[in-house]
């Protein structure tokens, strides 16, 4: 489940030592840390749900299955706006909350005739994200 795993870069609060002199550093950690924690908890009784017979098809499902996405979205805005990164980390930050909203809008409205615009949106800002990523690090260090 992305969410986990997002999840748990959200987590990640290394404070810069600057950051320490932000009277708001501090708040916004925390709220970063409360909302990946609550989008976990949301993940986990998402799967423990869907377990159950019948919930899938139930019209709360949709709910249950985009806020997780919506939290760990806004979550990780607050991270990288506490850390204060490079901006194309800050880019690169911006591109994966916008995904994980496109998708939190396909899982909530799938009835709409926009939602898979909202899915391949997601898609496509996901692989833009990674591609980034991993051009970023093309030619490191350890690479051969």
């Amino acid at each position: 489940m992305n969410v986990g795993v997002a999840a748990v870069i959200v987590l990640d609060s290394t404070v810069q030592p600057d950051d320490r002199a932000q009277p708001t550093a501090g708040l916004g950690i925390w709220t970063g840390r409360v909302l990946a924690l609550l989008a976990i908890t949301g993940g986990v009784a998402l799967v423990g749900l869907d377990l159950a017979t019948g919930f899938t098809s139930r019209g709360e499902h949709r709910i249950v299955s985009a806020a997780p996405l919506a939290l760990i979205a806004v979550a990780n805005l607050v991270y990288h706006a506490v850390r204060r990164p490079p901006p194309i980390e800050m880019l690169k930050a911006g591109l994966l909350s916008a995904a994980f909203i496109f998708w939190s809008l396909y899982q909530l409205l799938p009835a709409l005739a926009v939602a898979p615009i909202f899915n391949d949106l997601a898609i496509a800002l996901f692989v833009l994200d990674i591609t980034l990523i991993v051009a970023a690090g093309a030619g490191g260090p350890r690479d051969p």
